[in-house]
């Protein structure tokens, strides 16, 4: 009886060790959230191609937004503290700050053509740390550069023929926040989240003070989301051209020469993307809603999307019901859609790809794409879109960790996300796809830091953090974490070799603050936070050396300004919890990754003890 009663515990000790094995692959369930822009030489997912051009047909460029951009010596930023900054850097050696703006409410992104910039500020909140920062409570006073002298969105044009002094010359309102923004020729789309109403005073220095009236109700969302174009033709003008509201939520927007596909979930079925076929033909900037159409699943970033020869594709996942109420099963597939009339968009066909694993990235490049999944293992699929009607999965790669957004660069495919084996360490990891149906990994660095908290990275966040340049044969990879003697933030930029069958890990530069951006400028590296922008030697990668740092906002301005908790830089925005990420389309569990890899030691042990009681307890009884 005793003998028996040990060997039913030793069993239960499995069971429950099985459970919580079963449990440790949880962390690889979860899906990266949505960011906006690209990283790479071609950042940009709006790679519809072309049509053949014929006597009329004008080929539009299209072009994406940033919160960097460089022309002519000079670094245009759109900062979220203190708006319009202009740096020269005709001098790599010597940047210095030349003039600025303080446009009220947050610098989002912004384009510069020619001797104007073309900014979006917003007057919603800006998270820093974790929390949000709320422009029109705080304490900020009128002299604040903080406090909006308008509500909803502006779209703010500055003369900058004279860098030292911009000269603010249009202003013209957006009937809400903005989320997303594309320039198609000489016609600026915005798409974000609709307001009732947004505020009609002047512009400070143009029509009236610009003071927001007191007495104006605050705007409320109305749960749509809208469509609005504005003609740059004239450059002192931003003219309104046309708008269009989308009733719904929606994620995001895709652009190509002829539509923007507003794309969110679908408010009236559950687990349905909706898709609403905007289309901007009209070189003027008019704009019409043609035809839409429901995907059964859901995405997460624009990535999961484009349009190419008059195809629009979609990957998704959808949660499928099994025969029993608990059963719930998951699928990923790509729908391809026929948009060549955008008035009778038909299904073209449907292929499924992976179930019971979770889509965590995706990226189109031409007539193929790649598709990340995830669960207790990593698999990519290379899928051949050659023929739109008859789509097919040309090869799988068996990968540790996941990625969170992907890098196609010809024959090879570079990714980025975490390591399987330590799910805090961020990692990029290169792929030979000169095959599609014998893909490879061929290398991955890993990067680590002396922390008991976890090294975190930008770029699995924010896919525009991460700078690929094939051509220099570098990446720039910005990382934080936590020092433990310390007791501070450190924030830095890994330098690692492109080589063509392989990825080496060079130096590092800390820089102050969060890392948001970077790049190279006459073979030297510049890095850009929120706070400041450093240049650096790279001659050596192994052994960089800082040449200049200038700083855009102090300790003390964010203090003034009452931003106390965005003092540390606002390293962990509202997707980080103490140095690990948070993902808000975890479909089953609702507690961070590092938890569910840490179970597996105490599965381990809960496995060894059962076995072990089992064992000593049958010798005990022989």
């Amino acid at each position: 009886m005793f003998r028996k009663s040990m060997v039913l515990g030793g069993l239960l000790f499995v069971v429950c060790a099985v459970a919580l094995v079963g449990l440790t692959g949880c962390a690889s369930a979860t899906q990266a959230p949505s960011a906006g822009g690209g990283g790479s030489d071609e950042p940009s997912n709006d790679n519809s191609e072309p049509p053949d051009p014929g006597a009329d047909d004008v080929i539009r460029e299209i072009e994406e937004a940033d919160i960097i951009k460089y022309e002519d010596g000079y670094f245009y930023l759109a900062n979220p503290f203190r708006g319009l900054r202009i740096i020269d850097a005709r001098s790599v050696e010597r940047p210095v700050l030349a003039g600025g703006y303080a446009t009220g409410g947050r610098g989002i992104e912004l384009y510069v053509l020619d001797d104007r910039v073309y900014l979006i500020a917003s007057a919603d909140f800006y998270y820093c740390a974790g929390e949000p920062v709320d422009f029109d409570e705080g304490g900020l006073g009128s002299n604040n550069p903080l406090t909006p002298w308008f509500s909803g969105s502006r779209l703010m044009v500055f003369d900058v023929s004279d860098p030292t002094n911009p000269e603010l010359v249009d202003a013209p309102p957006i009937q809400g926040y903005v989320t997303a923004t594309r320039r198609v020729g000489d016609v600026l789309y915005v798409a974000g989240t609709e307001l009732d109403h947004v505020s009609t005073n002047g512009i400070p220095g143009i029509d009236t003070n610009g003071v927001l009236p007191q007495d104006e109700p605050a705007p409320q969302l109305t749960g749509n989301v809208f469509v609005q174009s504005f003609n740059l033709t004239d450059p002192d003008v931003a003219a309104p051209v046309d708008y269009v509201q989308v009733p719904g939520t929606a994620l995001e927007i895709h652009v190509s020469q002829n539509a923007a596909y507003v794309v969110g979930d679908d408010p009236s079925v559950e687990d349905t993307t909706r898709v609403v076929y905007v289309d901007i033909q009209d070189p003027a900037g008019d704009i019409a809603i043609r035809d839409a159409f429901r995907v059964p699943g859901v995405i997460v970033n624009r990535f999961f999307m484009d349009e190419y020869a008059g195809v629009f594709r979609i990957v998704t996942q959808e949660a499928l019901q099994g025969p029993e109420p608990w059963d719930t099963r998951e699928r990923v597939s790509i729908y391809l859609y026929d948009v060549v009339d955008p008035d009778d968009i038909t299904r073209l066909s449907r292929l499924p790809i992976e179930t019971d694993q979770y889509v965590t990235a995706v990226r189109f490049d031409g007539r193929r794409a790649y598709v990340m999944t995830v669960y207790q293992a990593s698999d990519v699929f290379v899928l051949d879109l050659s023929d739109p009607g008859e789509p097919v999965v040309a090869g799988q790669i068996k990968s540790l960790g996941y990625s969170a957004y992907l890098w196609p660069m010809g024959d090879r495919l570079l990714t980025v996300g975490y390591d399987g084996r330590f799910w805090y360490r961020p990692t990029l990891s290169l792929f030979d796809v000169s095959q599609l149906d014998n893909p490879r990994e061929l290398s991955r660095v890993s990067i680590d830091a002396q922390t008991e908290y976890g090294v975190e990275s930008e770029a699995n966040f924010d896919e525009k953090a991460l700078k690929v340049l094939a051509d220099e044969q570098l990446v720039l990879m910005p990382f934080s974490y936590f020092d433990d003697e310390t007791l501070d933030f450190v924030d830095a930029l890994q330098i690692v070799d492109l080589l063509p069958t392989r990825l080496q890990e060079r130096g590092r530069v800390e820089h102050p603050g969060l890392i948001r951006r970077a790049g190279t400028l006459d073979e030297r590296l510049w890095v850009l936070s929120d706070v400041a922008f450093q240049t650096v030697d790279i001659d050596d990668r192994d052994e960089p050396l800082r040449m200049s740092t200038l700083r855009i906002a102090s300790e003390q301005q964010l203090l003034d300004m009452g931003l106390s908790n965005c003092v540390d830089s606002a390293r962990f925005r509202e997707h980080y919890y103490y140095g690990y990420p948070y993902y808000p389309y975890d479909y089953y569990w609702d507690y961070q990754p590092i938890l569910c890899g840490a179970m597996g030691v105490p599965a381990l042990a809960f496995t060894l003890a059962g076995l072990g009681f089992m064992a000593l307890y049958s010798r005990r009884r022989v």
